[in-house]
């Protein structure tokens, strides 16, 4: 009878433990992107000021693209187009994993594929939302546009 006991308690133990090992992967999967994003806005804020000229990210649906060689606006000397130096990169954000994002004075995420967000060489950016998402689990980070930090971070997890 107490071999009993002990094995339904360690079942237990078990079942509890694996369920939380799957909420923290998925947890996980999901920060990860998140916490690359947020260190890349950071550089790249940085480094538009520092070199005064813009540089973008490009979301698709799957992750973001780092333009480091992005177009200056049009009216700039062609000297400053010709400083446009480094090199673009490619983030994934993950299996099954989707881009979202939402402007300032929009309601509704919309997919992220195509969109582009300036960090302009004055240091002000516009103010973005961006969500990774994997089924009906989310993590968002909401942007400042004057220090490009996160001010808000939302996340659910099931």
């Amino acid at each position: 009878m107490e071999v009993m006991i002990a094995l339904a308690i360690f079942t237990l133990i078990v079942a509890a433990t694996s369920v939380f090992v799957r909420s923290r992967t998925k947890q996980q999967a999901l920060m990860a992107p998140a916490n690359t994003l947020r260190a890349d806005v950071r550089e790249l804020h940085q480094q538009a000021i520092r070199e005064m000229r813009p540089l973008a990210i490009r979301f698709s649906a799957f992750g973001y693209d780092l333009l480091r060689r992005y177009p200056v606006s049009e009216g700039l000397p062609e000297s400053l187009e010709d400083e446009a130096e480094g090199t673009d990169e490619s983030r994934i954000a993950g299996d099954d994993i989707t881009v979202w994002v939402m402007g300032y004075d929009e309601t509704k995420w919309r997919e992220a594929d195509g969109e582009v967000w300036e960090f302009p060489g004055s240091g002000i950016c516009e103010p973005l939302s961006v969500r990774f998402q994997r089924g009906n689990a989310y993590v968002a980070l909401t942007f400042d546009p004057l220090t490009a930090n996160v001010t808000e971070q939302e996340a659910y997890i099931p």
